[in-house]
């Protein structure tokens, strides 16, 4: 454990790795990813042992700050924010990402 100075004092926390979004899901607390990988990783890790099927399960917002900025499916892809079109390209495709 490192020693860490913050504003004068120390601490004896070792530094948190940087998770700047935020899965928001209804009915579900808020989760912290680090980035694209992270936040469908967790999505999904999620969706598998809810037991429900990708079928009920609900969408999760991706929040930067307080700002949308994607959108999960139920499949783990995430999207731009809004309502899905057929022309549209996820902006992290876990499906390319995993080699699957």
């Amino acid at each position: 454990m490192a020693l860490i100075v913050k504003g004068g004092a120390v601490c004896q926390s070792p530094p948190r790795r940087r998770r700047p979004f935020r899965i928001v899901q209804k009915g579900y607390p808020d989760i912290w990813a680090a980035d694209w990988a992270d936040a469908s990783r967790l999505y999904c890790d999620r969706r598998d042992m809810n037991g429900l099927g990708a079928s009920m399960f609900p969408e999760a917002t991706l929040l930067l700050e307080h700002m949308p900025v994607g959108r999960i499916s139920y499949n783990g892809r995430i999207w731009l924010p809004g309502e899905w079109r057929p022309d549209d390209r996820p902006l992290y495709d876990n499906q390319i990402a995993s080699g699957t």
